[in-house]
C-alpha cells in the first residue's frame, strides 16, 4: 500500500491525479464499463466516486444519505455497538469543505467482535463496474478526531470491494474481498491534515478475499465500503468507554494501473 498526500477533489471534479514516483496517474472517467452504459474498451484508469452531494430528503437511519457525483448511492451505518458522536456531514457546504462525506460515532461500552461502523459507496448509477485492467484502488479517506482529545480512537480501517450477485436476506455479495489500512497517529489531527485526510493506494493483489474470487470481483465492482471492525484494533482501544469518538470520512475514490 502506498500513501499519498490529500489532493483538493472539487464538487465537479472530473479528472482525479496522484504522482509516483514522479509519474503522474490519472484517474480518467472515461475508463471501465458500467453496466448497461454500453460498451467500451476497458481502461485501467477509471474513475468509482470524485465528489458528493448531500440528500436532503433522506431520514437519519435509512440508506443513500448522499450520491456520488457519479450517480452512485452512499450511505453509513452501524451495529448496535456505537451510537451517533454528535456531529455528521450532512450538508453541501460540509461536503465542500471537508471533500468528503462521513458520520461521528462514540461506544460507550466495549466494543464485540462482531460490531462495526460502514460507510458504502456503490458504482456509479448504482451499476458495476469493470476494473479488470487495474492494479490498484486509490481512496482518499481518513478519521477527522483529535487524536489528543480521542485517545482510544480506531486506528483501523478495513477496504472492502464488493461485487456479483447480491443477497438481500443476509446483505452479503458474491465477491468480496478487503484490505486492512492502518491510520498512524501522525496523519491525526492536529499533528497531519488539517481535516484528518490521507490519500491511499492498495494493490489490488494484496486484497484477501471472504467470498468469491479476484478476477470475479474485478470483471464488476459494484462496491467500495470503508468499515470499522470490533476485532481489528487493540484490545484496550475495543474495550474503551470515553474518549473513543471515531469519525470516518471518504473522498474521492478511483482505480489505477
Amino acid at each position: 500500500m502506498t500513501q499519498f498526500r490529500l489532493g483538493y477533489v472539487g464538487k465537479t471534479l472530473a479528472l482525479a491525479t496522484v504522482s509516483v514516483l514522479g509519474t503522474i496517474i490519472a484517474a480518467c472517467g472515461g475508463g471501465g464499463t458500467t453496466a448497461g452504459a454500453g460498451t467500451a474498451e476497458v481502461s485501467p484508469y477509471v474513475n468509482f466516486a470524485t465528489s458528493y452531494a448531500f440528500n436532503t430528503g433522506v431520514a437519519n437511519d435509512d440508506p443513500g444519505k448522499w450520491t456520488s457525483l457519479e450517480g452512485g448511492t452512499a450511505s453509513m451505518g452501524t451495529s448496535s455497538g456505537f451510537a451517533y458522536g454528535g456531529w455528521g456531514i450532512f450538508n453541501n457546504t460540509d461536503i465542500n469543505f471537508h471533500q468528503a462525506i462521513g458520520i461521528q460515532y462514540t461506544h460507550p461500552a466495549a466494543l464485540a467482535a462482531t460490531d462495526y461502523i460502514y460507510l458504502q459507496v456503490k458504482a456509479p448509477v448504482n451499476g458495476s463496474l469493470d476494473v479488470s485492467k487495474s492494479g490498484n484502488v486509490v481512496i482518499q479517506m481518513g478519521n477527522g478526531v483529535n487524536i489528543n482529545d480521542q485517545p482510544n480512537t480506531a486506528r483501523v480501517f478495513s477496504v472492502f470491494l464488493e461485487g456479483g450477485a447480491y443477497n438481500a436476506t443476509n446483505y452479503t455479495y458474491a465477491n468480496s474481498c478487503s484490505a486492512d489500512v492502518t491510520i498512524a497517529d501522525s496523519k491525526f489531527q492536529p499533528t497531519g491534515h488539517p481535516l484528518g485526510m490521507s490519500t491511499y493506494k492498495i494493490a489490488l493483489s494484496t486484497l484477501t478475499c471472504s467470498a468469491g474470487t479476484l478476477d470475479a470481483l474485478k470483471s464488476g465492482v459494484k462496491s467500495v465500503t470503508v468499515k470499522v471492525l470490533g476485532n481489528k484494533d487493540t484490545a484496550a482501544r475495543q474495550a474503551s468507554t470515553s474518549q473513543n469518538l471515531v469519525l470516518p470520512k471518504v473522498g474521492f475514490i478511483s482505480f489505477s494501473l
